[in-house]
Parts: C-alpha cells; sequence; structure tokens
C-alpha cells in the first residue's frame, strides 16, 4: 500500500507500506543498506508473535508522476473485468526502486493463541 504526497516544495514522495517479501522485492540496489540488519529485527519479531510491516520510499520525478497519473487516472476509471488489473499494473509501475526506511511491529490481539516472549522495549 503506497500514498504519494507532494511536499511544499513540490517534491513528490512515495511512502509505501507492506510485507517484507513485497517491499524488498521492489527495494533499489542503493536502497538495501539496512536489509540485512532489518531482515533480522523482523525473525526477531515474528518469533515473539508480533505482526510486521515494512515501510519505504522514493522521490518522484514530476515528469515520471504525470505520465504514471494518466496510467492510473485510465486504470481506475476502467470498467469491467480488467480494471483490477490494470489497477495493479499502474501500481507496480510507480511502486519501484522503493529505499527502506524500517519495520513496525506490534501485537497482534485478533489472533487467538499468540503470546509474546518479550515485552516491546525491554
Amino acid at each position: 500500500m503506497s500514498v504519494l504526497v507532494r511536499k511544499e516544495d513540490g517534491q513528490i514522495l512515495l511512502l509505501s507500506k507492506g510485507a517484507d517479501s513485497i517491499i524488498f522485492d521492489r527495494l533499489a540496489d542503493n536502497g538495501r543498506s539496512y536489509q540485512e540488519p532489518t531482515t533480522s529485527h523482523l525473525s526477531n519479531y515474528a518469533e515473539d508473535g508480533f505482526r510486521t510491516l515494512v515501510f519505504a520510499y522514493r522521490i518522484i520525478d514530476v515528469a515520471e508522476y504525470k505520465y504514471w497519473n494518466s496510467i492510473y487516472m485510465h486504470a481506475k476509471n476502467s470498467i469491467g473485468p480488467e480494471r483490477e488489473d490494470l489497477l495493479e499494473k499502474a501500481a507496480e509501475m510507480i511502486e519501484k526502486d522503493l529505499i527502506l526506511l524500517g519495520v513496525a511491529a506490534v501485537e497482534d490481539k485478533l489472533q487467538s493463541g499468540l503470546k509474546p516472549r518479550v515485552p516491546f522495549g525491554n
């Protein structure tokens, strides 16, 4: 899941969150600086019963945004069975070359039987 934000200076940021497998596949080569320690943290959090999300970002050039937005708007306004496929392809076009920011881990109280071994922060 991603959101596009235009800063006051006109710069466009793509902020993405998702499962590690999805976000890691979409990282740029220069966006993987912290992937190894992040993977270790993710493993520890999962062992403790936490649900995790990975966060990444990318700066979008205005010309690229305009081109992508025309494709996205066409997909969004489509009717019929191809609409979801067009939206997914539009997302894949923009959600690439990301830079890893970090992860969040939360206790999932909705899943029965999962109990963290260690409280967060200890």
